[in-house]
């Protein structure tokens, strides 16, 4: 009886701390992407201060017909005000195909900044990705 009492203790403890875990990570939403980039027609999202070296986690989000579609997670070790450039810029994801939802770990990079590079972007029927970032 008393070994059944602990090992349930056991799993409710797990679960709640795992709970606590994905409860604890932070969405980053980036702007979703309509078109080859961003507004600025750079190719880029801003710069998303995160000053972290934990494990990151891309994830997208499709809607319409996505036909072409290649992003990745660049990050930078230089702060906002140091004002990073694209020679400033790494990947840290390798490029990835956006055509269909994704989920992509990037494990333990101390970075200080991230953003969106968008390679390509094609499709019908009102295509759109929408970039997210969990750290």
């Amino acid at each position: 009886m008393i070994k059944r009492f602990h090992a349930a203790v056991l799993a409710l403890t797990l679960l709640a701390a795992g709970f606590l875990y994905a409860q604890g990570r932070q969405a980053i939403k980036f702007p979703t992407i309509t078109t080859a980039g961003y507004a600025d027609g750079s190719g880029n999202s801003d710069w998303v201060v995160v000053d972290s070296n934990a494990t990151l986690t891309l994830q997208t989000r499709k809607s319409g017909t996505v036909s072409g579609c290649s992003i990745h997670l660049q990050g930078t070790t230089l702060a906002r005000e140091d004002a990073p450039t694209d020679s400033d810029a790494f990947s840290l994801s390798g490029a990835q195909d956006c055509t269909s939802n994704l989920m992509v770990h990037i494990p333990n990079r101390p970075v200080k900044m991230i953003r969106i590079h968008v390679d390509s972007f094609s499709g019908s029927n009102s295509p759109s990705v929408q970039p997210l970032v969990y750290r």
